[in-house]
C-alpha cells in the first residue's frame, strides 16, 4: 500500500513539474506593462504521426533544405515572423532571412526510439565487421577464402536492420503545397 502511495506521489510530482514548465514558457511571453504578447512557432500542417508534435520555437535549432539546393543548413532561429524567420547558420555564424515557402524540406531532431536508435549503427557495423572477421581468420589460417551461406545471411539481416533503423531515428519531412511549413501561435 506505502509502495502505492509512493508512486502516485511521484507520478504527480512529475506532472507537475512538466506544467511548471509550460507556464514558465507562456509566463516568459508577459511583457513589463502586463500584456501577454504570443509565442511563434514553426510546425508542420496536416503532418501526421510524430511531425504533428514537432515544432520549432524562437531560440530553438532546425535543419532543413532549400528548394534547389542540395545542402542542408543547420542552426538556430533568431527571430520569427509572419512568413519568414531569422537563421543563424552555425558553420558561419551569419543570420539570414528565410522565407517559409523556399523550403524543401525540414530535418527533424534526434528521436528516442528505445534500443533502435542506440543500436542502428552499433548493428550495421557489427554485421560488417563479423563478415571481415571470418575472412581474416581463414586468411591467417592459409585457408581458401569462402564466406559460408549462414554468415552472409548474418551479415545481411545486421546491415539491412541497421540501413532500416537509421531513417526511423533521423526522419525527414518533405515540405509541399498540402504539407506546409506555417507559423503558430501558442
Amino acid at each position: 500500500m506505502r509502495l502505492l502511495l509512493v508512486i502516485l506521489l511521484s507520478l504527480t510530482s512529475l506532472s507537475i513539474l512538466g506544467q511548471n514548465e509550460r507556464l514558465g514558457r507562456i509566463r516568459k511571453a508577459v511583457d513589463s506593462t502586463g500584456k501577454y504578447t504570443p509565442i511563434k512557432y514553426l510546425a508542420i500542417e496536416y503532418a501526421k504521426g510524430y511531425a504533428r508534435k514537432l515544432r520549432f520555437f524562437e531560440e530553438s535549432d532546425i535543419s532543413f533544405q532549400l528548394i534547389g539546393k542540395n545542402m542542408r543548413f543547420t542552426g538556430r532561429i533568431e527571430q520569427i515572423a509572419d512568413s519568414t524567420f531569422f537563421f543563424t547558420d552555425e558553420d558561419s555564424h551569419v543570420t539570414s532571412e528565410i522565407a517559409l515557402k523556399d523550403i524543401d524540406m525540414i530535418f527533424s531532431p534526434y528521436r528516442h526510439i528505445p534500443f533502435v536508435s542506440k543500436g542502428a549503427g552499433t548493428i550495421a557495423a557489427g554485421g560488417v565487421m563479423f563478415s571481415l572477421i571470418d575472412v581474416l581468420n581463414q586468411v591467417q589460417r592459409n585457408q581458401p577464402v569462402k564466406l559460408s551461406p549462414g554468415l552472409l545471411a548474418f551479415s545481411g539481416v545486421c546491415i539491412g536492420i541497421g540501413l532500416i533503423a537509421k531513417p526511423l531515428s533521423y526522419p525527414k519531412y518533405k515540405i509541399s503545397q498540402k504539407r506546409r511549413l506555417v507559423v503558430r501561435f501558442m
